[in-house]
C-alpha cells in the first residue's frame, strides 16, 4: 500500500537530469515526507515512485504512472501526490473493508476470529474420471464415476494442515464388475482394519453402487487417516 502524508511539499535543492535516481530536497524538508514505504512524488509533469527516504534524499524510480522522466532545475517544486495509480490501488482494496458493503466484522488474515452466519462452500474437483491424486491447495471433495475398472489414490499434492479433511465419492455404474482400489502408503486406516480394496456392483440393470470415503490429515505422522465411510451397494439413482 502506497504511503501518504499531509502537506508533504518541498523543492529540489539541486537540479537533476532525466536518469538520476536520487532527488535531494530543500534542507530539512525531508521530514515532511513518509519515513518508510513507497509513495508517489511529482515534479513538474513527471511522477516518480519514491522507494526510500534518507534525511532529505529521496530514492526514486523515474517516469511512473504514464509520465516521462525529464530534467528538473533546482528550486522546482516536489510534492507527495495522489496519483491515478494511488487511487487505483486504494480501489483494489475497497472490497476488503467494512465500509464497502460488509455489515459485520471483516474477516482478518492474521487474527483468530469466530465466523457466524457464513457459508463456506466445498472446493469440488471438476474431474470425474481416472486415477486420483488430490491437490489440497485446490480441492477437498473428489468424485469418480465409472463402470468397474480400477482407481489408484496417489500422494496428495499441496501443503496440508493438521486436521484437514478430504473426501472421495466413488460411483460404480457397472452391473458386472467391481472397482478395485490401490492406495499409496500415505493413507492409513483408522475407522477400519484396512483401507477399502474395492467397490462392489449390483447385477440388477439400472442400479449403481456409491461410497464416500473420508480422510483427515495427521501432521505428526504425515499420514492421511481413513476416518469415515458411508456406502450403499445397489440402488436406483432415479
Amino acid at each position: 500500500m502506497l504511503k501518504a502524508k499531509n502537506f508533504a511539499i518541498s523543492e529540489l535543492a539541486s537540479g537533476v537530469n532525466d536518469v538520476v535516481t536520487t532527488w535531494v530536497l530543500k534542507s530539512g524538508d525531508g521530514a515532511k515526507f513518509p519515513t518508510s514505504g513507497d509513495f508517489h512524488v511529482s515534479c513538474e509533469t513527471e511522477i516518480a515512485l519514491c522507494t526510500a527516504r534518507s534525511g532529505d534524499s529521496l530514492t526514486v524510480t523515474r517516469g511512473q504512472d504514464n509520465t516521462t522522466a525529464a530534467a528538473h532545475s533546482a528550486g522546482r517544486g516536489v510534492g507527495l501526490v495522489l496519483s491515478a495509480g494511488t487511487i487505483e490501488e486504494v480501489q483494489a482494496h475497497l472490497p476488503l473493508t467494512a465500509a464497502h458493503g460488509a455489515t459485520g466484522a471483516v474477516v482478518g488474515t492474521t487474527n483468530a476470529q469466530t465466523i457466524t452466519n457464513k457459508r463456506i462452500q466445498p472446493r469440488v474437483d471438476p474431474t470425474t474420471s481416472g486415477n486420483l491424486t488430490p491437490d489440497v491447495s485446490q480441492y477437498d471433495f473428489y468424485t469418480r464415476s465409472q463402470a468397474g475398472g480400477s482407481i489408484t489414490f496417489g500422494v496428495p499434492a499441496g501443503t496440508p494442515v493438521n486436521g484437514e479433511v478430504i473426501t472421495f465419492r466413488i460411483k460404480n455404474t457397472s452391473n458386472s464388475a467391481v472397482i478395485s482400489f490401490t492406495w499409496n502408503g500415505i493413507y492409513r486406516p483408522i475407522v477400519a482394519t484396512a483401507l477399502p480394496a474395492s467397490l462392489s456392483y449390483i447385477s440388477t440393470a439400472g442400479y449403481i453402487s456409491v461410497a464416500h470415503y473420508g480422510f483427515k490429515y495427521n501432521a505428526a505422522d504425515t499420514k492421511w487417516e481413513y476416518i469415515a465411510v458411508a456406502s450403499r451397494v445397489g440402488f436406483s439413482p432415479a
